[in-house]
């Protein structure tokens, strides 16, 4: 793991090197149409999200470029007081790849979230190594029916079982898209 990494909250001066990450690493990793996309969602997310609702956090080298980020929405459960975040999307430079800086990333940002529960849609041989878990999405319900359902993951942060949610989690506008899940 690099050192002379830092991680920070965003601010508003680093949104485009931030929003350039995700789409260097997804087009790296998955194709341009990708890492297009991927732009495009991150710069919506930056640009419509309430800050309320929203999170980012990203990798600064002591240069204070951008090799990395992540960014956090809250989601809901209509009548819980359940506090959901879901991570997405995730992503580190090509260059900076395979550093543990991904690791360094979610450690440093993930007890900073004012969270009961935490949900992403992703692989579990890298997430499980931080504590998520595979939840049935009939145990908790994402917005949208999943199409790879083995991808839905939860982590508790304090440790405790997953608080049971009685309806369907809702999301933020920008991912209010069902082909996306």
């Amino acid at each position: 793991m690099s050192t002379s990494t830092e991680i920070r909250p965003l601010n508003a001066g680093a949104f485009k090197r931030f929003a350039d990450v995700f789409q260097q690493a997804f087009s790296h990793s998955e194709g341009e149409a990708e890492g297009t996309a991927l732009h495009k969602l991150v710069n919506d997310l930056l640009q419509t999200t309430p800050a309320a609702d929203l999170r980012a956090f990203a990798a600064f080298t002591r240069g204070d470029e951008v090799v990395g980020g992540v960014v956090y929405t809250r989601m809901w459960s209509e009548g819980s007081s359940v506090r959901v975040w879901l991570l997405s999307p995730m992503a580190i430079l090509p260059s900076h790849q395979r550093q543990g800086l991904g690791r360094q990333l979610l450690r440093e940002s993930l007890p900073l979230l004012p969270a009961d529960l935490i949900m992403t849609y992703g692989d579990i041989r890298f997430y499980g190594r931080l504590g998520f878990q595979q939840v049935s999405d009939e145990v908790i319900r994402p917005p949208y029916p999943l199409q790879m359902p083995e991808g839905w993951l939860a982590l508790s942060p304090n440790g405790d079982q997953w608080p049971a949610l009685a309806n369907p989690l809702q999301c933020v506008e920008s991912f209010r898209q069902p082909e996306i899940w």
